[in-house]
Parts: structure tokens; sequence; C-alpha cells
């Protein structure tokens, strides 16, 4: 048996204006480990708990009526305001929106992840007038199915999301050729509600070939962003343990060397359908994330 993984002096703040959305990302943290779980409902205050507290990452909205997501960063990441200056900062969007992605690369945040070859021209648009340079990621559609409702499978050709896996390399090296774009990393999600780890695999080792043929031509690959999201148990479901899903995943990424950002989905208990339509918790995965 696989023990449960803990960290118990890994510490992380969550910021946001819902209760309900605080406490459905502590309880994603806490599934996965983390028991010291810090909140605060606006940036003002999570600024205050940063200095007392000194957490190890932060995951925090950009839409907060006091103190914003964006001065919450700018602050935290300014050594004379700030305690911890490097502090890894997760942000979560409910809407994508550009001019959001404007300000972020204006920020400096570690990657913006892309879902197609659009997006990308639109953030290198966005760091040539700031002068810098951002990091991305690209979602790549591994043309795989998820196994669950077809509503909420995101990993098929016939799907909307992400880029087809047989176009992926020529769009990242045409990235890879902006002087304003770092590529950083390969983004994938198949679905929600997955009761199977199968097609999680086949998508990883997908993506994971797709790496090594970047790297064949010279770019570097940091990390693999890999969900599918766990289902809930409603009846006798066989859905896997959180220990279990990255397990699987960690033993087919580590000979690769890569970096793993895994997307869990939501916690093993539902909540209602207004709370997700009305707020987007959502983990690296699209325009709606990026990583400070």
């Amino acid at each position: 048996m696989i023990a449960t993984p803990t960290f118990p002096d890994l510490s992380a703040l969550v910021v946001d204006e819902s209760l309900y959305i605080r406490r459905i990302v502590r309880d994603m943290l806490m599934r996965v480990g983390i028991k010291r779980v810090l909140e605060a409902p606006d940036g003002a205050e999570a600024l205050g708990v940063l200095a007392e507290s000194k957490p190890d990452i932060s995951i925090i909205d950009w839409d907060l009526s006091i103190l914003s997501g964006e001065e919450f960063i700018r602050l935290a990441r300014t050594p004379t305001t700030s305690p911890c200056p490097t502090i890894p900062i997760i942000l979560m969007l409910a809407q994508p929106r550009r001019n959001v992605v404007d300000r972020a690369v204006a920020l400096g945040v570690k990657t913006i992840n892309a879902e197609s070859a659009g997006e990308l021209e639109r953030i290198a648009a966005a760091a040539r007038r700031h002068g810098t340079v951002a990091p991305v990621a690209l979602r790549v559609n591994p043309d795989i199915a998820s196994g669950s409702h077809p509503h909420i499978s995101t990993g098929l050709g016939t799907h909307k999301f992400g880029v087809p896996l047989s176009e992926a390399r020529a769009i990242v090296r045409d990235a890879a050729a902006h002087a304003e774009l770092r590529f950083a990393g390969l983004h994938v999600h198949i679905g929600s509600q997955m009761v199977g780890l199968d097609p999680l695999r086949r998508a990883a080792t997908a993506v994971i070939g797709l790496a090594q043929e970047l790297r064949d031509d010279g770019i570097s690959v940091e990390h693999l962003d890999l969900g599918g999201g766990l289902g809930i148990v409603y009846d006798d479901e066989p859905v896997p343990p959180i220990e279990v899903y990255a397990a699987a995943l960690v033993d087919i990424v580590r000979p690769s060397g890569l970096t793993v950002v895994v997307e869990l989905g939501p916690p093993a208990r539902c909540w209602p359908p207004w709370l997700t339509s009305s707020h987007g918790a959502t983990a690296p995965g699209s325009w709606s994330s990026m990583r400070g």
C-alpha cells in the first residue's frame, strides 16, 4: 500500500474573498498532504499573514476588493516591503482577460499557460510592450478520451482545448524564435471526473515524447503540467486515491527528469454547481491561470 504523502513543514496561504472558495482550496491542499493552510479574505490581510507566518506558497485570486492580486504580487515581490519576496504565487482567475495577461507579463509571473499559437503571439506582443521576456507553456491536446462524461472531457481531437499534438512541435519552435518568449513547459488536461488512470498515463507518455523532440530541437522544457481531475465518489465509484494518482505520474515522468505540476481536480466531496460556475477555482491550465 502506498502511504499518503504529508508535508508537515510546508505551509500555504489561500487568499480569496469567498469563504467557500478558500475552503475548497484548503481541502485540496490538505488532501495532498499540506497540513498548515492559512487564509485571508483580501490582499491587505494577506500581506499581514505573509509578514507574520512567512508561508511557503500563496494561492491568490486576482480580483480582490481590498488590495488586488496584482498589488499583492507587486508588494510581495518587493524586498523592501516583503518578508519573503521569492514566495511562489499561483493566481486564480474566473475569466481570461487580455488586459490581465498584459499586466501579469509586466509583473513578471513565472509561467503563463497558452491554449493556442494566437495566444502565444498575444503574450509575445505584451512582453514586447513591456520590454521583457515572458515564460510560457503550451497546452497540448493528445486526442485521448478521459473515460468521463463527454461534457467534461477535454482531451479528444474534437475538443477545442489546446493545440493538436501533431502541430505542437512546430508551434513551440515558432514560439521559441520570439525573443520576447521563453518556453518553459507543456500542459495537458484531458478531462474531469476521471475514475481510471490509464488515459492519464497515455497522455503523460505523449507529452513526454513531445518534450524529448523539443529537446532534440534545442528547446528547453522545464516542466509538465498534467491533468485530468479525479472523480467524485457519489456511490461506489472506484476513484483512485490521490497517492495512487501521483505515483502513476511520477513513475512515468521520473526518467525524463522533468518537473511535474499536477492538476488533481476537486476534492472527494462535491460542492454546489452554482459555486463553481460563479467562481473559477482553477489550477494551472489555461489563460485563466498563471504562476508567479
